[in-house]
């Protein structure tokens, strides 16, 4: 659904299910109902324009999977008795994961009312970001002349600040770290009305230093660290020199600059934290010094960056309008989505030596179709290519041991060889592989996770090794294709809709060593004709498992 810019849900629903609108990448806003008390696993996923979700319901339940993904959401309405505490967790691929979005709504917050407000002028000191800032002023008049200053408004490098200002006299500079929502109070000789002049002293770029119109900011010297989404959002930034000192930048400090043309990085930086720069397309090169010993993945995430990043062996970055690509030599590691947004790659060439795919490295390249992985890989990460609708075929090395949503999504998958080295196929590792026909699963599996080939349309016949002790929920679910399945001897549990809509399966031998079977797990398998049961199982304690199907309200073995 990736042209579903909105969707309505009605009043009466109650549950979001699983995978429900996964990928509607065009979607932007998002309202849950009151009724609605559940969402499941994936529901919204991928879900990459949208920016704002309202829940209605308190009484809500769902993991941080449901909204994976979904990285824009700057907005979220929350009912009353619901707090931005208690769903934060769900939302870790935003950028708000650990901090506030730019607008958040709780219903019955109680609103300061300013007694007085004027407009103030607050000179900074030599190490401040930048000359004056402007902001909205109450001076709150008590006994003893103790007056509290409240910002609430605007500075000019940074965005929305509701904070309390300690007060000094002119001249007198005061301590303040760059945070903006704690509270602080002090006396001073000042009346109601007046206009104060306050020094502050910035030892670290903190968050909410944001959506302002400045084109360029001063970091002041003797800054450390750039925190955690500092300048986000900073769409009028053009340049930036971070000074001498900073060791640290944060995730997402200059997430979605998008003006940003000019970064000086100094010597002493040690860290760039993940999505750093991510979205800065205007950023067309960055020198990053040899001290640098952490760079997070994304850091530089659909840049406008146009040469490959390479630090101490790891390849970091390609830039996004790459169509072939060889990795250099010397490189050993590829990182976590080094390809993404490159939409128009077609091949790489992986040459010996690499022995680490990162997670999502290649997924959404969706115009790729040929990749060489040489037998030094050992590892690829966790929906290595996911998405990559015109891959056809590939060869997976001797030495990688675990599938974890490798190949989800890849709809012109026809076939694949699973090398003897794997033992765990996990979730969704071939979820919506819509072309796949045929799948060879080795003998040392032990593990197939859930929904593994769940909507694999195409698949006819799949054998399951002996190895294998527990078929997962779903991991068949909706391969309508599928005619044949052997279930070996050594599997004691079929798990919750495995087979649901398998519509072309035809007989189901079970055999003695299954002693759990899930509801549902055949649910909808309408073309059955034979059902084997172990010795000693009735139909009447197994028919709930075959709803929808034939034998429903029927015995299979009369």
């Amino acid at each position: 659904c990736t042209a579903l810019t909105s969707v309505d849900i009605p009043k009466g629903v109650t549950e979001i299910g699983r995978g429900a609108f996964q990928l509607c990448t065009a979607l932007e806003s998002l309202y849950i109902p009151e009724g609605v008390t559940k969402i499941e696993p994936f529901a919204f996923s991928g879900c990459t324009a949208l920016t704002e979700v309202t829940f209605n319901s308190k009484y809500i339940s769902f993991t941080k999977s449901a909204f994976e993904g979904c990285t824009d959401i700057t907005t979220v309405n929350l009912p009353k008795g619901l707090t931005w505490s208690k769903v934060k967790s769900k939302f870790a691929d935003s950028p708000w994961g650990k901090t506030n979005p730019r607008s958040l709504t709780e219903s019955g917050m109680k609103k300061a009312k300013a007694q007085e407000l004027r407009e103030a002028t607050f000179e900074m000191m030599a190490k401040s970001i930048i000359g004056d800032a402007e902001a909205s002023i109450e001076l709150e008049k008590k006994r003893n002349a103790i007056v509290k200053i409240t910002i609430v408004g605007k500075t000019q490098t940074g965005g929305f600040i509701a904070a309390e200002l300690p007060v000094g006299k002119k001249d007198q500079p005061i301590t303040y770290d760059w945070e903006p929502l704690r509270t602080f109070s002090a006396s001073a000789n000042a009346k109601a009305g007046e206009l104060v002049t306050l020094n502050i002293q910035i030892n670290e770029i903190g968050s909410y230093v944001r959506r302002s119109g400045a084109k360029s900011v001063r970091i002041p010297e003797g800054t450390t660290v750039i925190n955690e989404g500092a300048f986000l959002g900073c769409k009028s930034l053009t340049s930036i020199n971070i000074p001498e000192g900073v060791t640290y930048i944060g995730r997402y400090a200059f997430y979605n600059c998008a003006s940003l043309a000019s970064v000086v990085i100094p010597e002493s930086l040690t860290d760039i934290g993940y999505s750093a720069f991510e979205e800065c397309t205007a950023l067309t090169s960055v020198n990053i010094p040899e001290g640098v010993t952490e760079i997070e993945g994304c850091a530089f995430k659909c840049s406008g960056i146009q040469h490959p990043i390479v630090h101490k062996g790891v390849l970091l970055f390609v830039p996004i309008n790459t169509t072939h690509f060889v990795v250099p030599e010397g490189v050993s590691e590829i990182s976590g989505e080094a390809f993404s947004g490159c939409k128009s790659l077609r091949s790489v060439d992986i040459p010996i030596g690499v022995t680490e795919i990162g997670d999502s490295t290649f997924e959404g390249c969706r115009a790729l179709t040929s990749v060489n992985i040489p037998e030094s890989v050992t590892k690829i990460g966790h929906q290595a290519f996911a998405f990559c609708d015109s891959l056809a075929s590939i060869k997976i090395p001797m030495g990688v041991t675990v599938f974890s949503r490798l190949f989800v999504g890849c709809a012109s998958l026809t076939s694949i060889n699973i090398p003897e080295s794997v033992t765990k196929i996990g979730w969704e590792s071939f979820s919506n592989c819509t072309s796949l026909r045929s799948v060879d699963i080795p003998v040392g599996v032990t593990e197939i996770g859930f929904s593994a080939f769940e909507r694999c349309t195409s698949l006819t016949n799949i054998v399951i090794p002996d190895s294998v002790t527990e078929i997962g929920y779903s991991v068949f679910e909706g391969c309508s294709s599928l005619t044949n399945i052997v279930i070996p001897d050594s599997v004691t549990k079929i798990g919750y809709s495995a087979f649901e809509g398998c519509k072309s399966l035809r007989s189901v031998n079970i055999p003695e060593s299954v002693t759990n079977i899930d509801n549902s797990a055949f649910k909808g398998c309408t073309s059955l004709a034979s059902v084997t049961l172990p010795k000693g199982v009735t139909w009447s304690e197994m028919k709930s498992k075959f709803p929808d199907s034939p034998w429903s309200n029927t015995d299979p073995n009369e």
